[in-house]
């Protein structure tokens, strides 16, 4: 176990490392889907139109009509 730790170090150990990074605009447009998303699902979908269900589920098809998408 000490033997694969130790062959490990020096590479990185965050999530992804390893994997080539998105370039800046790659990364805005990432976080905005992402910020989109999480307002859509935690609260505007009645606001913005988008059917839920009475379990809270909003069908990933109906996503991509919205006008924020």
């Amino acid at each position: 176990m000490e033997e694969e730790r130790g062959a490990n170090r020096g590479r990185g150990r965050g999530r992804n490392s390893g994997a080539p990074r998105a370039s800046n605009s790659e990364h805005k447009r990432a976080v905005r889907i992402s910020k989109t998303l999480s307002y859509l699902l935690r609260h505007g979908a009645l606001k913005e139109g988008l059917h839920m269900s009475s379990s809270g589920w909003v069908e990933v098809t109906y996503l991509g009509l919205c006008k924020h998408c």
